[in-house]
Formats: structure tokens, sequence, C-alpha cells
């Protein structure tokens, strides 16, 4: 007669505890790397995106204003009427005098939507920019007043989330008279 062995083998409880915390323990330090790299990548979208919406609007801005004979109106955002000074403006609404093909004059406007935070002109159906905070313009030259400014500074700062973007530029009025 034959005795049979029992050659039963496995794994130990405290071997498969040991494995498991060892798993969790690596599991944890990837999943943190890549939430990390996951919110890195969304602040990279976001600065991506708002340099995008500021640099259309400076671009759009430009190019009207550029092509303007000047200021007609400037609303602060506090809604007073600073056409006539040279104060730095945080800008709730600004006008220019835009000459037509037919040598008349029209008036296009930029504001900003104070609850939407969209820069929107009457020259066109959908906004400019979103995100927008401040639009932020001081005359050029700084002694002068916004009717008779030979051009703008002009600062748009954006703000999506904890992201920020501010972005600058000097626009001279071509057909200033």
């Amino acid at each position: 007669m034959k005795l049979i062995k029992n050659n039963i083998q496995g794994f130990t409880f405290i071997e498969i505890l040991i494995t498991l915390s060892l798993a969790g323990v690596i599991l944890a330090l990837v999943f943190s790397f890549f939430i990390n790299n996951l919110k890195n990548f969304n602040r990279a979208e976001h600065e991506v995106g708002l340099q995008y919406n500021g640099q259309f609007a400076v671009d759009y801005i430009t190019n009207i204003a550029s092509q303007s004979k000047g200021i007609s109106f400037v609303e602060s955002i506090d809604r007073v009427d600073k056409t006539s000074t040279s104060d730095r403006v945080n800008v709730k609404q600004i006008t220019f005098i835009v000459e037509n093909a037919d040598e008349s004059t029209s008036d296009i406007s930029f504001s900003i939507d104070e609850i939407s935070k969209e820069l929107h002109s009457t020259d066109r159906v959908n906004s400019i920019a979103q995100y927008v905070e401040e639009l932020v313009i001081q005359p050029v030259p700084s002694n002068e007043n916004y009717s008779n400014a030979r051009g703008i500074a002009l600062i748009i700062n954006l703000s999506k989330g904890d992201v920020n973007k501010r972005i600058e530029s000097q626009i001279k009025f071509r057909n200033y008279e």
C-alpha cells in the first residue's frame, strides 16, 4: 500500500497580503502621476485657449482700430463716459469712427458682457472672445484725451479657472485727421 502525500502548494495569506499591499502602493504612485499629468495637460490647454482667444480679439480690434479715424466714445466699466479724459480705463464699451468705401463714416463698437465675460462687436453676430475679465485702454500719446488720441495702448486680461493670460498691443489710427 502506497501512502499518498498531501503535497498541495499555494500561497499563504501573508504572501497574498504583501503582494496586494505592494501592488496598491505601485498603483497609487502611477495613479498620482497620471492625475498630475492630466492636471498639467488641462492647464496647458486652458493657457493655449486663452492665448488664442486673446490674440484673436487683439487682432480683430487692431484691424478695426488701425483703419479708423479715431475714437468717438469710451465708457468705463462703472458706466462713466471717459471720452474726454486721458485716464487709463477699464472699458465697458469703446466706439471707433470708421470710414466706409463711399467715404461716409460709421461707428463700430466693442463691449464686454459682464456676466458671460464675452467681448462683442457691433459688426459681428458672434462674440469675438470669451473669458475676458478686462479690456484696458490708454490713449497714445498719453497726455491726449481719447477723442484726440492718435492711437491706443490695449490690454486684454483673460481668465479661465486658475489660468490667467494678459495680451498687450499698441494701435495707431492710420486715418486719424
